[in-house]
């Protein structure tokens, strides 16, 4: 398949030095307005309370803002002369969902990513060898899935999670995973130099019909069929139910790959020389 040239990424050394400098700074203010408050006894709350507030929002928004740029790169597309979408998946693997997934995607020729939880691939090592098997990729996506509390994490926490999912998949399929997804995509600064220091690409998405949290899957196809372009990131989830039981995520994929099929598009897992941060 033809794509277009590469076009270049943020450079890791950009992250390195004026990243690293404007968290430092960021930091340092956070940790001083608080005592510069309690110094001036208050006195100048009209100015330093705003700025108390300032600070705290330059460090918390873009840690729990999806696929945020501030702190460094996180690929949300991919570049493409042809009409192809990259599918991926989150939270498995689970054994009521990923074989049938698997099935799905062969009918329709389509490759996919897994972006799979640690812990799970330790319970169900065999399907995470049926991926690979089947010509799709695995990726790393925490080793517990701490979603309410992942973009508050300090290195060592984050370092714990990322290894121990890395060792995890190394275990199960001899195999090191080259890209990471964070949590509901909430990265802090730390993750990013982690990162950085690691040589792993941080993928997000561009694409999401929002099937954690909810079970119309008609409503949740439109949204993500109505908004593809070519170089797309689909997000989506497995071993979710609705409320009669029924696979969310199996009739979800289905709808999507014959929606996009008949429309001219193809799944593939893009070159890394190809993935952008817009």
């Amino acid at each position: 398949m033809s794509h277009e040239k590469s076009i270049t990424i943020t450079p890791k050394a950009v992250l390195t030095s004026a990243g690293r400098w404007f968290a430092l700074v960021l930091i340092f203010a956070v940790g001083l307005t608080t005592p510069v408050l309690l110094a001036f006894n208050w006195n100048h709350k009209l100015f330093f309370i705003p700025l108390e507030l300032a600070t705290k929002f330059l460090i918390v928004f873009p840690a729990v803002r999806a696929n945020c740029l501030w702190f460094g790169p996180v690929v949300t597309r991919f570049c493409t002369r042809e009409k192809a979408v990259w599918l991926t998946f989150d939270d498995g693997p689970y054994p009521e969902d990923t074989l049938q997934l698997l099935a799905l995607l062969k009918i329709h020729n389509a490759h996919a990513t897994f972006f799979v939880i640690g812990r799970q691939v330790q319970r169900y090592p065999e399907l995470a060898r049926a991926i690979l098997r089947d010509g799709h990729t695995l990726a790393n996506h925490t080793q517990t899935h701490p979603v309410l509390f992942f973009w508050s994490f300090f290195k060592t926490r984050l370092t714990r999670e990322i290894d121990q999912c890395n060792k995890a998949l190394r275990e199960a399929t001899g195999e090191q995973p080259r890209w990471f997804r964070a949590p509901a995509g909430m990265a802090n600064m730390f993750l990013h130099f982690l990162m950085c220091d690691r040589k792993i690409k941080l993928i997000g998405w561009s694409a999401r019909g929002f099937d954690g949290l909810f079970q119309n899957t008609e409503a949740m196809a439109n949204r993500i069929c109505n908004s593809i372009q070519p170089g797309a990131i689909i997000l989506l989830h497995e071993g979710r139910r609705d409320r009669e039981g029924r696979p969310i995520n199996l009739i979800l994929t289905e709808m999507i790959l014959t929606r996009l099929t008949a429309k001219g598009y193809v799944f593939i897992v893009p070159d890394e020389s190809e993935m952008l941060p817009v």
